[in-house]
């Protein structure tokens, strides 16, 4: 019973896709440490101190597995049932070019009253991504910590 939105209300608004830069990023994944190393780096040990100085005490809310979970994220483009769906085996991590496979995807599962509603699966199922191109490959780049 819902209408999609009118393709032309996306179309030529002049209005660019924005993305973070690595300041507003470290801001953001540093407030996903755990209390002892967010506390090392407000005092200034590691880059991004300066920045997290003007944070307000207390201001942390993760563990370093929220931290490396987002860094993968903003790293690799995949969205949040895409990361989650990833199993050993859609990663390559020998040979000249690591890289990842993103062959599933987490999907809600319909209220039981919709056609669509599979049943025996939950609220979520693991199924294949939205489109065909978001099957895709992607390229890992080294880590260099800092």
């Amino acid at each position: 019973g819902h209408r999609l939105p009118d393709r032309r209300d996306n179309d030529g608004d002049g209005v660019e896709i924005q993305f973070l830069t690595e300041t507003e990023f470290a801001l953001i994944a540093d407030c996903m440490l755990p209390r002892a190393m967010y506390d090392a780096r407000v005092s200034g040990a590691g880059p991004g101190g300066r920045y997290l100085s003007a944070l307000a005490k207390g201001a942390y809310a993760g563990t370093l597995t929220d931290r490396m979970l987002l860094e993968v994220a903003v790293g690799t483009g995949l969205r949040w049932g895409e990361i989650t769906a990833l199993q050993v085996r859609d990663l390559t991590l020998d040979g000249p070019e690591p890289c990842l496979r993103v062959r599933r995807a987490w999907k809600r599962n319909p209220p039981p009253t919709s056609e669509f509603h599979r049943p025996d699966t939950g609220p979520s199922y693991l199924g294949p991504p939205k489109t065909r191109k978001s099957r895709r490959r992607v390229t890992l780049a080294a880590v260099h910590s800092g």
